[in-house]
């Protein structure tokens, strides 16, 4: 039998070519590990000495998502929660300022 240019000759010699076989791909499974793993931390409850800190989502461009703490004093969604005195709870429910903002208060009294 005479091949010719861009003959791939019978099907059945074929077999052994990447395309007519099933692709197992480890993004797909890692994708669904990620899926399956960010569903039960959504699912379980955080707790930061005794105090209960929930776990929040919210849509983002393109189909994300983006996991939030939900302050346990205010209930709004928070990237940051901090403990001060044994009170758990996101930056301004505690009352804290960042070192820069102080130092621009105690000019701006000045003036």
């Amino acid at each position: 039998m005479l091949l010719k240019p861009n003959d791939l000759g019978e099907f059945s010699l074929l077999n052994n070519v990447a395309e007519n076989c099933q692709k197992i791909k480890i993004e797909d499974y890692v994708r669904r590990v990620n899926r399956e793993l960010k569903k039960k931390l959504l699912e379980s409850e955080l707790e930061v000495d005794g105090v209960s800190v929930c776990l929040v989502t919210s849509r983002m461009r393109f189909e994300g998502e983006r996991v939030w703490f939900e302050c346990p004093i205010c209930k709004v969604r928070r990237g940051v929660i901090y403990k001060v005195r044994g009170v758990v709870g996101c930056r301004k429910c505690s009352g804290l300022v960042y070192r820069k903002q102080r130092f621009k208060e105690m000019v701006e009294g000045r003036v």
